[in-house]
């Protein structure tokens, strides 16, 4: 009996305890709901603009992620070789016999991820940005496109080149252009009144072009290791309605020329200028732009956006046509005077961005380019490898639909045109064409793209 009290007086006991944590608990969880609430996981941060957070556990460092998922469908007329290729400019190249191996179009997806990291101190933004693409299909590659850490005024790391102006402003259409992200080390200083000056080294093989020799003289030409960086400088303004920049850059090429006598190195100094504007057009349509641009080059090439998509020597000799992409000829040999002639060039372009709709956006773009060759490349005969004028011409649109935030559906369409003049004093002896190769071409390159971008 007494066993049997003790454990009802214990059941009891613990059956009032027990109402009684549950009577306290609400009160209990209340005492410390401010806490939680003042110590959220997740915080916004408004310092750098929409998109930010911060960082869990740091106080002043904020990181925004974005990124995209791209699908292109890239189709080119068989007239002429323009080779698609996923954010480049196609190569319109006069068919030849060896263009049956090219695709005539082109199958691409990409998936690209940015994250931008940043915090404020005493010298004002400290940023670190990385994008990095992951390509499949035609013409694939993956890797960093840009990886840069910006603090009171240098950058340093892998960015837009300091010379780039318009750089794909409005659309993704195909032309010539010297968009090249690069690793540098550059400084930008703000001046007054919406002025920027920026000077930079820059990585030169990002640039470089293969050299070349005139066949007829028994030499040949090979890239030899870089000595100094390109050295880039812009000046800036940006305002309101407008933004204006004039950029330079000085680019070594150094070269290995081998003939009967032996091995010598040989080097040249080339440079590139281009101006550029950009000109708000909201007075028209929220979101409404044009653009200008115009470079020239000498001896830098690739700032005109010519290089990956040339031709290599070999296609050249023994045809006077299809000028390869490159910077220095070989003109004489040693044996002789060893000497160089750098190649120039010119580019210009205009585009127009206009929005039909909130949710439907059209761009125009025009685009010019010529190279021009040098008094010795010119006189040389065709039959040793003698450069002619090149010029091209582009013309396209690209029609964009919006159908929800963040999903974009565009159709794109461009014209090109080339035409050439064969080197050699002696037009009148050049003799037929090889097989299949064109003076002059035109070609058509079609583009479906869609994008989800975050």
């Amino acid at each position: 009996a007494s066993l049997l009290a003790m454990t009802e007086k214990s059941a009891l006991l613990a059956m009032t305890a027990r109402g009684t944590s549950l009577i306290a608990l609400p009160f209990m969880l209340a005492a410390l709901a401010p806490a939680f609430a003042a110590t959220p996981y997740l915080r916004s941060c408004d310092t750098f603009g929409s998109g930010f957070f911060v960082v869990p556990g740091s106080d002043d460092t904020c990181l925004r992620i974005d990124g995209y998922l791209r699908a292109d469908v890239t189709l080119a007329s068989t007239g002429a070789q323009a080779q698609p290729r996923f954010n480049s400019a196609a190569a319109l190249q006069p068919l030849l016999a060896s263009a049956a191996t090219q695709d005539a179009s082109a199958f691409t997806s990409r998936f690209a991820l940015g994250v931008d990291l940043r915090s404020l101190t005493a010298f004002g933004t400290l940023r670190a940005y990385g994008l990095g693409d992951f390509d499949a299909g035609t013409g694939a590659a993956t890797g960093l496109e840009r990886g840069f850490i910006q603090f009171a005024g240098l950058t340093a790391g892998r960015a837009e080149s300091f010379f780039d102006f318009y750089a794909y402003g409005v659309d993704m259409l195909d032309v010539r252009d010297s968009y090249a992200p690069t690793g540098m080390l550059a400084f930008t200083g703000a001046l007054s009144n919406g002025f920027s000056a920026s000077l930079g080294l820059e990585d030169p093989n990002t640039r470089a072009l293969v050299p070349l020799a005139l066949s007829g003289m028994g030499a040949s030409a090979a890239p030899a290791g870089a000595h100094w960086p390109d050295l880039v400088a812009n000046l800036r303004f940006d305002g309101e309605a407008v933004t204006l920049q004039a950029s330079a850059a000085l680019h070594q090429t150094r070269l290995l020329v081998s003939d009967a006598t032996g091995l010598q190195q040989a080097a040249s100094l080339g440079f590139a200028a281009q101006v550029g504007a950009r000109f708000d057009l909201g007075v028209l349509t929220s979101g409404d732009s044009a653009w200008l641009q115009a470079a020239y080059a000498d001896g830098a090439l690739n700032y005109l956006g010519f290089g990956a998509q040339g031709l290599g020597g070999a296609t050249l000799q023994g045809d006077g046509l299809l000028r390869p992409d490159t910077d220095v000829v070989v003109t004489a040999d040693r044996a002789v005077v060893l000497t160089l002639e750098r190649q120039r060039g010119f580019t210009a372009l205009a585009a127009f961005s206009h929005f039909w709709r909130t949710d439907v956006r059209q761009s125009i773009l025009l685009g010019y380019a010529t190279l021009l060759p040098g008094t010795a490349t010119r006189d040389a005969a065709w039959t040793v490898g003698g450069l002619g004028r090149w010029q091209e011409w582009r013309a396209g649109s690209e029609l964009e639909w919006t159908p929800v935030a963040g999903l974009s559906i565009g159709v794109e369409g461009e014209v090109q045109r080339v035409r050439q003049g064969l080197a050699g004093a002696a037009l009148a002896a050049t003799p037929p064409l090889p097989p299949g190769a064109r003076k002059d071409a035109t070609a058509l390159v079609g583009r479906l793209r869609v994008q989800r971008a975050f």
